[in-house]
């Protein structure tokens, strides 16, 4: 009797908070001030409880308030969830039927978010599917461990993951909610409330959920949870000025990404631009024909002519005569086809300012619609909780550019602003800048601090700075796989830096803890991000 005496007494604090603030936010007038007063005070004085003692308050709301569990409630009763006791079918999309289960029982601890090993198995073959980005399996997955294990925080934040993954944004927000009811301090769950509200249009709800994810997670906050409460409030000001116009009028929340093209990070070296023109495999001269094919070649070629000082300049550059040599020698034997001749890759060629400056030159064409659209799905099927942003990534009536680079590498920018790029039928891969405007959209894991000067000078990526204490990686039931994108934290620095394709899943990297992780990769100050579009 004394836990539901106590019980009680918690729901008498709750409505004693309710009326204050239906007070304080205008849905009560002040003329009624006084007969709440009155309210509150019988309602203390009845339950015995004290709504000045802070810490009783908060044991009794948990950092909610009535209003907002009540908003649960309806939601649980109005919507399927299969997420309450009793008998319930999420994939029938009706609502179930709450029963209260006895004290004690089984039942009783599921329904209030505890778990077990079949549960847990559910949700570990979910984990597995959303790495795999089946997220209607994902699904199905952490419904069946909530039919087990209600209420759970952990599961219904992981489903909304894959709701929001599925685009099925207003599903993704009822399950955050009831995540953050069950359990107000599972910041993912805010997160996740956060990016789905900022989908579904609601900014300033979004900015309202990162917020309480940054006061439960503490000390200022994650930097994932700080970028998205600084987007959603960039948004909820943005439709401030324009007086609650639609949001697609301006387009002006793309991200400023400034530098680079033809960095590293899955972009083939400059071996294979010499097989191009003959050389590094010898045997026979350039093919011109090929060369001049190509529209950067061309125009190149052209800038050249037309500005005798660039071409003195040029040939007066070590790195040029080094690859003279190389093409002249027609050898080079690099084996495997690494950097055939020691020829540098693109990214540490362009960070030459006389050679960037010629391939910057021109080489650049504007973006069909149609093709702009195929992009932007791309895009969002590589990276699909980059969705809510990607109208700030690439506002809707936006002119891409496109790049066309060595062997086969595509660049795309916007604004002189380079923003993805693609090697032939590679994965789209995105701009560091875009990475830092938008950190919890992308697969991470971090290196230890002794990694990071080898990263920052272009050298291959180990394992040993991902297994090495201060290292980190995924735990097995969010795996990422060979051929992923993975962007590359460092342990004590707040933003990545490094992105690339992985050459070893990360299950390989704990259990072997030796081998190339990642050979190549847009790495902070290299060419890609030093790169300038004119």
């Amino acid at each position: 009797m004394a836990s539901a005496l106590d019980s009680k007494k918690r729901l008498a604090l709750a409505i004693i908070d309710f009326l204050s603030t239906s007070l304080k936010d205008g849905t009560l007038i002040p003329e009624d001030a006084e007969s709440i007063e009155v309210a509150q005070s019988c309602i203390a004085d009845t339950f015995h409880v004290d709504p000045s003692n802070k810490a009783a308050m908060q044991d009794a709301i948990g950092g909610q308030s009535l209003l907002s569990i009540y908003g649960v409630y309806e939601k649980l009763k109005g919507k399927s969830t299969a997420s309450t006791s009793g008998t319930s079918s999420a994939s029938e999309g009706r609502p179930s039927t709450p029963s209260v289960p006895k004290a004690g029982s089984a039942s009783a601890n599921h329904a209030q978010g505890a778990t077990n090993a079949e549960a847990e198995s559910f949700k570990s073959k979910g984990n597995s599917a959303m790495a795999s980005k089946d997220y209607s399996s994902a699904i199905d997955f952490y419904s069946k461990a909530l039919n087990i294990t209600p209420l759970n925080p952990i599961y219904l934040s992981n489903r909304a993951a894959a709701y929001s993954a599925s685009h099925k944004h207003a599903e993704a927000s009822t399950d955050a909610e009831m995540a953050v009811a069950a359990d107000p301090k599972y910041t993912k769950a805010w997160s996740r409330l956060g990016l789905a509200r900022f989908a579904l249009g609601d900014a300033k709800g979004s900015m309202e959920a990162y917020q309480k994810g940054i006061e439960y997670e503490g000390s200022g906050g994650s930097d994932a949870m700080k970028k998205g409460f600084e987007t959603a409030k960039k948004r909820v000001e943005e439709e401030e000025k324009a007086g609650g116009m639609d949001e697609d009028a301006d387009g002006e929340g793309a991200p400023r990404s400034e530098g680079g093209g033809g960095g590293s990070g899955g972009m083939p070296d400059l071996s294979a631009l010499a097989g191009m023109l003959g050389g590094g495999r010898g045997g026979g001269g350039p093919d011109l024909s090929s060369i001049m094919s190509n529209p950067m070649f061309a125009n190149m070629a052209q800038n050249l002519m037309s500005n005798p000082d660039m071409m003195s300049g040029l040939m007066n550059n070590p790195r040029v005569r080094q690859m003279a040599e190389s093409f002249g020698g027609g050898g080079g034997g690099g084996e495997g086809g690494g950097g055939g001749g020691g020829l540098p890759d693109i990214g540490s060629l362009m960070q030459d300012p006389n050679i960037a400056e010629i391939i910057s030159a021109g080489a650049k064409s504007k973006v069909k619609s149609s093709v702009q659209r195929a992009v932007r799905a791309k895009i969002v099927e590589t990276y699909p909780l980059l969705a809510p942003f990607i109208d700030e990534v690439i506002p809707k009536k936006s002119q891409l550019d496109l790049l066309k680079l060595p062997d086969r590498v595509t660049l795309y920018a916007l604004d002189n602003r380079p923003l993805f790029w693609q090697h032939m039928d590679d994965p789209i891969i995105p701009h560091l800048r875009v990475v830092h405007a938008f950190p919890q959209c992308f697969s991470r894991i971090r290196i230890d601090r002794g990694a990071i000067r080898f990263v920052l000078s272009g050298a291959t990526l180990m394992a040993p700075g991902l297994t090495s204490t201060g290292g980190r990686l995924p735990d097995a039931d969010v795996e990422l796989k060979e051929g992923e994108v993975a962007v590359i934290d460092a342990e004590g620095k707040e933003e990545a830096c490094l992105v690339g394709q992985l050459r070893m899943g990360t299950e390989d990297i704990k259990e072997k803890k030796k081998g190339v992780v990642m050979d190549s990769g847009h790495y902070l100050g290299d060419g890609l991000w030093n790169m300038t579009i004119e």
